[in-house]
């Protein structure tokens, strides 16, 4: 994560960012979920609020540009 943090402001940000990045890459739910090696359950329980595990967290923190991602959402638009 080239020593970046990211702190969410709430539950449903890391879904949200989980979500906008997706769309994005044009990717579905179980294409990401394939990506980072979790099911597409998981990622549909992320997109509706709920916080992963650190590990799988890690795992999606590190995928290319899912770090802007986060700091594009927090300024308001998306990437």
């Amino acid at each position: 994560m080239n020593g970046q943090f990211i702190s969410f402001n709430n539950q449903s940000d890391f879904g949200d960012i989980v979500r906008i990045y997706r769309d994005c890459q044009h990717i579905s739910q179980e294409q990401f979920a394939e990506m980072i090696g979790v099911s597409q359950r998981v990622v549909a329980y992320w997109e509706n609020g709920r916080i992963p595990e650190t590990k799988n967290m890690q795992k999606v923190l590190q995928l290319p540009n899912f770090i802007e991602a986060c700091k594009d959402y927090y300024k308001g638009r998306a990437f």
